[in-house]
């Protein structure tokens, strides 16, 4: 701290850190929706159902 500074009653801190890069997304492959009928919806929705 400077001598100039009076009456401090909080530090603080600064870090440097590698810089962050943005990665382009991959391309993800398009998957169809499949329809369940009921049964399958209902066990899904306990999680029961399996793909």
């Amino acid at each position: 701290m400077s001598d100039k500074n009076t009456n401090v009653s909080a530090v603080q801190f600064v870090l440097k850190t590698e810089s962050i890069s943005i990665t382009e997304p991959s391309k993800s492959v398009e998957v169809k929706p499949v329809k369940l009928n009921f049964w399958q919806k209902l066990l899904a929705l306990f999680g029961l159902y399996k793909s």
